[in-house]
């Protein structure tokens, strides 16, 4: 069981992929910005591994990420959630992540993402 991070700025998205996660047996603490996930790791300590959604307003999944792998831990792992298929996005989640997943996630593909990079940290 991981200690989940996620992030995203659309209720409906945030909603279904706790639950996804949850169901997952995993422990899930929500964000809806930078600002409330920075808020999280203060509140709840580190998180094992962060799902974040790549367009947000205020700072984009790839920042945010950038700032937990500056400030909190230099190997922090991600899984990026976007809606967005841009090959340029795809490209950058590549270089600063563990996983890019479609949305709306599977429930099976977003489980075995997070399942595959806690294995990978173990």
């Amino acid at each position: 069981m991981a200690l989940v991070l996620l992030v995203d700025d659309e209720r409906d998205h945030l909603a279904l992929a706790a639950r996804h996660l949850v169901r997952g047996g995993h422990r899930v603490v929500t964000a809806m910005d930078a600002d409330e996930a920075i808020q999280c790791v203060v509140d709840h300590g580190v998180p094992d591994v962060g799902v974040f959604d790549v367009r947000m307003p205020g700072a984009t999944g790839f920042e945010l990420t950038r700032r937990f792998q500056q400030f909190v831990a230099p190997a922090f792992p991600v899984i990026f959630l976007s809606s967005c298929s841009h090959p340029l996005d795809q490209a950058e989640g590549a270089v600063l992540g563990e996983a890019y997943v479609p949305k709306p996630a599977m429930r099976s593909q977003l489980l075995d993402e997070v399942d595959r990079v806690m294995q990978i940290a173990a």
